[in-house]
């Protein structure tokens, strides 16, 4: 509803009977709460780098344990063949049996 008001003689003026004032706010100082919330994501971020590092280093691991236990069983292996060998050359070597006449038999 708007009031006529007069504010000369003669003249009539038009004004609102209610007025509003419409007004913005921020807080300038939250207390610390966005940069502990900031803090708190880095955090998280290298915990985050950390899990992916020791995961990374983990499955190296995995990979690399079987590789190392075939190549020992290999080496292992060859020793072994090559022992056997020696042995079944051994006797030609001191004198007690014919070399070509182990590698057949052999």
């Amino acid at each position: 509803m708007l009031r006529r008001a007069a504010s000369r003689p003669g003249e009539e003026q038009i004004r609102p009977l209610c007025s509003s004032d419409l007004g913005l706010s921020f807080p300038v100082f939250d207390k610390g709460v966005t940069s502990a919330a900031v803090q708190q994501a880095r955090i998280q971020e290298e915990n985050s780098r950390l899990a992916l590092a020791d995961q990374r280093q983990s499955v190296a691991l995995d990979v690399r344990r079987p590789w190392l236990t075939l190549e020992s069983t290999r080496q292992l292996v060859n020793a072994r063949n090559a022992l056997a060998f020696q042995n079944a050359l051994l006797p030609c070597y001191t004198g007690e049996l014919d070399p070509a006449k182990a590698l057949l038999d052999g």
